[in-house]
């Protein structure tokens, strides 16, 4: 059972960091984690709870933060996808520019999520996506 919903919030979270369009779905599975004595304000941070059912409110503090943080979390994530391919494929960046460089890898990436961490794999099948 905790296994089923640990899977379903992290295909949610992938999706928010595919789209900000699927960020909603998100917000409502997180909730505040309360204040609790003994910790440092440091420690008290946003904590996901499987299973949740919290909605956030559209204009709420938490709900901006969290808002903010998971878009720092998504331009992490597409740089990432821009410099591995870059580094697979410096004459095709050279070829096309970084505008239309960094559009491709997201398309990519989308079209073709990585199945391995290592991110030297993650480009493989860049030619034939550009082919069709």
């Amino acid at each position: 059972m905790m296994s089923r919903q640990l899977e379903l919030l992290q295909q949610t979270f992938a999706s928010a960091l595919l789209d900000a369009e699927h960020e909603r779905p998100l917000l409502e599975r997180v909730k505040p984690v309360p204040p609790t004595a003994g910790l440092g304000s440091a420690q008290v941070n946003a904590g996901v709870w499987p299973g949740t059912q919290t909605h956030i409110a559209v204009g709420s503090d938490f709900g901006d933060h969290l808002r903010r943080r998971i878009g720092l979390y998504r331009g992490n994530v597409r740089a990432h996808w821009r410099a591995a391919l870059a580094n697979a494929y410096p004459v095709l960046l050279a070829l096309v520019g970084g505008d239309y460089f960094e559009g491709l890898s997201h398309a990519y990436a989308c079209a073709h999520p990585s199945h391995s961490g290592d991110l030297n794999r993650f480009g493989e099948a860049l030619p034939t996506f550009i082919d069709r």
